[in-house]
């Protein structure tokens, strides 16, 4: 598949939207997938979005887009941000990439993988970060697919 993705900023009511949809499933993975208790995982993305989401819009070095094919229909999402790790390189931070469910195992992950990697180019940076829970194993796989490597990882047993 050749890259057929356009990217579109996410705004106005299609942002909205996705901010609502954005903070019940950060908390559900946070519950589900991390094991973090529902009402503190529902805390913790409330408190995540006014962080990230100062009166409903993008925090500064944010950028949000919708993903389209060649046809204008949307097939996901793609959310990136400028970060700095404090010791002065500055890089491009995955917030999120989601295919719309309809549209997975199409390649779109793939485009929108690569679509991150040329606009984290496109803004002088040199490196890619993101964060997958563990119990992802598509998302890890296309990850890795991609060149991404694991930094860390995080293990839990339930009692």
């Amino acid at each position: 598949m050749t890259d057929d993705v356009t990217l579109v900023d996410l705004a106005g009511e299609e942002l909205a939207t996705y901010l609502v949809h954005l903070e019940k499933s950060y908390a559900d993975d946070m519950h589900r997938l991390g094991g973090v208790p529902i009402d503190e995982a529902r805390e913790k993305s409330r408190r995540s979005m006014a962080e990230l989401f100062p009166d409903g819009q993008p925090a500064e070095g944010n950028q949000l887009w919708r993903a389209q094919d060649p046809e204008g229909a949307t097939v996901g999402i793609l959310w990136l941000a400028r970060r700095d790790d404090g010791a002065g390189d500055p890089y491009a931070w995955i917030y999120d990439i989601e295919v719309e469910e309809s549209r997975r195992g199409q390649g779109w992950g793939r485009q929108l993988m690569r679509a991150a990697e040329r606009i984290s180019r496109e803004w002088g940076l040199r490196s890619l970060r993101l964060n997958v829970f563990g119990d992802n194993a598509t998302a890890r796989n296309l990850y890795r697919s991609q060149g991404f490597r694991e930094q860390a990882v995080q293990m839990a047993k339930d009692l």
